[in-house]
């Protein structure tokens, strides 16, 4: 009886073994697709950011008649 269990816990333990590292490899690919996403977010936000900036300052001069100041 005693080597059944004994069979039957290496069993479980490189069960959850596996089971752990499918994680952390599923884990690893979204950590990836994220700061992919994130990365290509900052660059969009730093080509558009710099673009209504100057749409800002264009509109200034609009803002000044309008408001009446």
């Amino acid at each position: 009886m005693s080597a059944y269990q004994s069979k039957q816990s290496m069993q479980l333990k490189a069960q959850h073994e596996r089971e752990q590292k499918e994680l952390q490899d599923k884990v690893s690919v979204r950590r990836a697709l994220l700061e992919e996403k994130v990365c290509n977010c900052l660059i969009c936000t730093s080509l558009v950011v710099p673009e209504m900036e100057t749409n800002i300052i264009n509109l200034s001069p609009v803002w000044k008649v309008v408001s009446g100041n």
